[in-house]
């Protein structure tokens, strides 16, 4: 189901950025919810290479970069094929650590001519006031966040985004995408944890779990 503050303009490129680390059946969730959404446009992959948090919070990785971005180019190969995912590398060559409005701003030069989004998590959403450049992100962008349980009433949300939606020189919108579910990232510590445990729940596709028993990522090693 889809709510939100919408315009008959949508996005050609969403930007999802995240650790992935390593990518799972929740990430892929969101993807192809994006996907169906929006029948045009491409998901752009973005692996964190020195990730930020909000309220400078920042995050730490143990997986390598490169790593990561195999991992994430076997995840979403199938999307890949058809031109609905491209995995970037862009932050690679940014300041650390990574922040969205300037990984956007990259993103926004290397596509010229696209309408780029945010892919947030419904938390994310939430504590999106902490984040670097905030108000610069809704000003310039479309945000397309992937509703949770249990993160706060949707109307309360919305209401809190219309006022920075309003402006008709921004014309960027809100979307509010909902699912059956999702990996949680206390889940993603768990399949680090135990990838064989993840693989049994199908919560990993077979060739990410072979490449991380390849390269002996996660668990015991």
């Amino acid at each position: 189901m889809t709510h939100g503050l919408e315009s008959n303009q949508e996005p050609t490129h969403i930007f999802y950025g995240g650790t992935f680390d390593p990518p799972h059946e929740g990430h892929a969730l969101v993807v192809r919810l994006c996907l169906k959404k929006f029948s045009s446009a491409a998901v752009v992959v973005v692996p964190s290479f020195a990730p930020a948090g909000a309220y400078g919070r920042h995050k730490s990785v143990k997986t390598s970069f490169a790593d990561r971005v195999k991992l994430c180019e076997l995840a979403f190969a199938d999307e890949i094929a058809l031109r609905r995912v491209v995995v970037d590398r862009v932050e690679v060559d940014l300041p650390a650590p990574n922040y969205s409005w300037k990984t956007l701003e990259v993103l926004g030069q290397k596509y010229s001519g696209s309408r780029l989004a945010l892919l947030l998590g419904f938390d994310q959403l939430q504590s999106l006031d902490g984040w670097q450049n905030a108000d610069d992100l809704v000003r310039q962008y479309d945000i397309v966040a992937i509703d949770r349980p249990g993160f706060g009433a949707l109307t309360e949300i919305k209401e809190q985004f219309a006022s920075r939606f309003a402006s008709p020189a921004a014309g960027r919108c809100l979307y509010i995408l909902g699912g059956d579910g999702e990996v949680s990232s206390a889940q993603s510590r768990v399949i680090r944890a135990d990838p064989e445990g993840a693989e049994a729940k199908e919560w990993l596709k077979p060739k990410v779990i072979e490449y991380i028993r390849e390269q002996k990522l996660y668990g015991d090693k």
